[in-house]
């Protein structure tokens, strides 16, 4: 019996199928079975997978009748096929380096109370070239502890880390103990977005995380590209999603109830305001009168809002140039990769693009701080029409 079992769940990635499946089949480490799972793509994935029918490492190849509607659900299926001591979740547009498994197989033997391991990612466009390490998306919580190898108490990290936001790249750069997915119920399952989420807060309730800080994971990002992006009724999906992660700390960890509910709420008044805002945006990439726009707002706020941007407005080629802080010191910072600037560099450097209002409480002040510097910018927020 294989010591790791390798689930790749595809859907309409036929352009990147071959490139995971051979930084799979080329891993260092071969004690490995492989299973393929395609959740009924209408691209010609299932063609390529074919391929792999009958390769000594293949042990299921499972093409959905229907799709399942759920990236969870896929998890689930191939967890149930699996027959390994450790899970690799390798996502279908994702590929590793050769030395993925060998180096997560032996952090997972040299960290025995750990349920999970995971390593550095590097993000890679379409064309795979490297645009960055997913360094820079935590550099902000701790600018010191991702640089290397650790192990760290589960509960710790939930609300150290998980608990503001989800740091670790993606589930291709995870190695888990098989156990953990006693724990991928119901509640995970029905998740559209946040499921890897909650899963991981799950996991690590009586459990350490280890981390391995060499980049091993390519993690693809499809920003820039045609696809339609999140729609309204996904950012409503998206919110109810949030209220479950948050409840999941608040019911499992030492989180005090008034952290919870301003948690709750303020990320329930983030989607709301990110809802407000997609006409107002869509009428201004449609118009053509930007592909930058600045962020008022830093913090747990400006990134949700960062995020928004990305997964709404990739067809428009919309990116965020700058966070505005009132708070930012005059020396420049990154957060999330992205440069926090206060409101005079902002000026100073003379850039002349939108502005979002992320909250109604820099509303007022905003617009105040502008006239009385003599500028006009186009300041978008919640609170009024498209100008």
């Amino acid at each position: 019996m294989a010591k790791v079992s390798v689930i790749v769940p595809n859907y309409n990635h036929q352009a990147f199928l071959e490139k995971r499946i051979a930084s799979i089949l080329e891993q260092s480490y071969q004690d490995f079975e492989l299973i393929l799972l395609d959740d009924c793509s209408s691209d010609n994935s299932t063609e390529i997978l074919s391929k792999y029918a009958n390769h000594p490492k293949v042990t299921q190849l499972e093409v959905n009748a229907s799709n399942s509607g759920s990236t969870f659900l896929q998890w689930q299926k191939g967890v149930n096929y699996a027959q390994g001591e450790y899970i690799w979740l390798a996502e279908s547009d994702d590929f590793a380096d050769p030395t993925f498994l060998a180096n997560l197989v032996e952090s997972l033997a040299l960290n025995p109370k750990a349920i999970m391991a995971y390593s550095q990612s590097y993000e890679v466009d379409v064309q795979d070239n490297i645009i960055g390490s997913y360094y820079r998306h935590t550099e902000d919580l701790d600018a010191n502890l991702w640089a290397d190898n650790f192990c760290y108490a589960g509960d710790e990290f939930v609300l150290r880390f998980l608990s503001q936001r989800n740091c670790i790249p993606n589930v291709s750069a995870i190695l888990f103990r098989r156990e953990a997915f006693s724990l991928l119920d119901e509640n995970v399952c029905s998740c559209r977005y946040l499921g890897d989420w909650l899963f991981y807060i799950k996991l690590l309730q009586a459990k350490d995380i280890a981390f391995v800080a060499q980049p091993l994971n390519y993690f693809r990002t499809h920003i820039n590209t045609t696809r339609s992006g999140k729609s309204i009724d996904d950012w409503r999906i998206t919110k109810n999603e949030f209220a479950k992660v948050y409840l999941a700390v608040y019911q499992h960890f030492a989180l005090p109830k008034r952290q919870y509910e301003q948690l709750t709420n303020s990320t329930a008044t983030m989607v709301d305001n990110i809802i407000a805002i997609i006409p107002t945006l869509n009428a201004i990439c449609r118009k053509g009168q930007t592909t930058e726009i600045a962020i008022y707002a830093s913090g747990a706020l400006g990134v949700f809002a960062l995020k928004m941007i990305n997964e709404s407005f990739a067809k428009h080629k919309l990116v965020v140039h700058c966070f505005i802080d009132k708070k930012a010191e005059e020396k420049q910072y990154l957060i999330e990769g992205t440069p926090v600037l206060s409101l005079q560099q902002f000026i100073d450097d003379n850039i002349n693009i939108p502005i979002f209002i992320a909250s109604i409480s820099y509303y007022q002040d905003i617009l105040l701080q502008l006239v009385k510097k003599n500028q006009q910018h186009l300041v978008i927020s919640p609170y009024q029409g498209y100008p």
